[in-house]
Parts: C-alpha cells; sequence; structure tokens
C-alpha cells in the first residue's frame, strides 16, 4: 500500500492531533487501575465516560463544520483537506479512550487478557478493512479504518467489563 508522502504526511499530523485529548485519559488511566485494583466491587462509572465521548464526538462534529470553511484547518495548503480527517480520527479517539478507561478496569479484575484481544480485534479488523478494500486506500478511508477498529475493539472490552462479576475467576 503505497499512499505517497504527501499523503503519509497528512495523516501523520491529523492522527498526531486526534490523540490531543487523550493526555487527560493517559493521566487518569493509571490512577483508576490503582482505585479499582484496591476496591474490585467498583464498578466501571458509564456517566463519566459517556461524557467523555461525548466530548470527543462534539468536538469532531465541530472540527468537520470548521473544515467547511477551512479545509486546511489554518495549516496551509500541504494539509487540504486535514479536517475530514481529522473528524475521522477523533471519532476513533473516542473509541481509543474508552478502550483505555475499560483497559485499566479489566486490568484491575485480573484479566489482562482482555485488553491483548481487543487490541488483537483491532489489528485484525484494520488489516481485514485493508485487504478487503486494496484498491488505492487513501488516508482518509484508512482514516474511517482506524475509527471502525478502534470502536470495534472498544465495544469489545466494554462488553468484557460489563459481562458479570469482575472479579478474578478461577
Amino acid at each position: 500500500y503505497t499512499i505517497g508522502a504527501a499523503a503519509l504526511g497528512l495523516f501523520t499530523m491529523a492522527l498526531t492531533l486526534s490523540q490531543v485529548p487523550l493526555m487527560p485519559v493517559n493521566y487518569a488511566t493509571p490512577l483508576l487501575f490503582r482505585h479499582w485494583i484496591a476496591r474490585p466491587e467498583v464498578k466501571m462509572p458509564l456517566g463519566p465516560l459517556t461524557l467523555m465521548i461525548g466530548a470527543l464526538l462534539v468536538a469532531a462534529v465541530l472540527v468537520q463544520l470548521l473544515a467547511f470553511s477551512q479545509p486546511d484547518l489554518w495549516l496551509g495548503t500541504r494539509y487540504l483537506g486535514i479536517g475530514n480527517l481529522l473528524t475521522l480520527l477523533l471519532v476513533g479517539t473516542a473509541g481509543e479512550a474508552t478502550l483505555r478507561v475499560a483497559g485499566a478496569r479489566v486490568n484491575a479484575a485480573g484479566r489482562p487478557w482482555g485488553i491483548v484481544l481487543a487490541e488483537a480485534l483491532r489489528c485484525i479488523v484494520l488489516i481485514g478493512l485493508l485487504i478487503a478494500n486494496r484498491v488505492d486506500v487513501s488516508a482518509t478511508a484508512f482514516g474511517l479504518y482506524w475509527a471502525a477498529a478502534s470502536w470495534i475493539a472498544a465495544v469489545f472490552i466494554v462488553c468484557l467489563v460489563r459481562r458479570g462479576p469482575i472479579e478474578a475467576r478461577s
């Protein structure tokens, strides 16, 4: 798969910008892990998680609206079209944030294999989408695949967390 240096640069910039909202999540997950490992009966709070996902999705909508009038998001003509790609990647970032918080929960529950399976599922979905759509994969298409794979992994890990008693099984 060759998309060219310009498309790679566009994708890299959009991916970097989409990861900025994950910084608070990256700081919070070790604290949540410590909290849950000390109190295994405490459930994963879905309210704050839903609020975080909602904020990221609102950010994606705002970026898309901004991209209608400023498609390069003031980064210059070399980044023309970054708004659409960044929108897709922010949607994927919401799934990524969910995956990280839920991953801390399953790790605290003594089920580290859960996050491994979720990440493996993400890779399988991403590779499967690339193979299924071999014809000239654009940076935008790859952004869509990345977002879809992130959400599929996130849904898997949340289902694992919600499936029943969280304590480690023998």
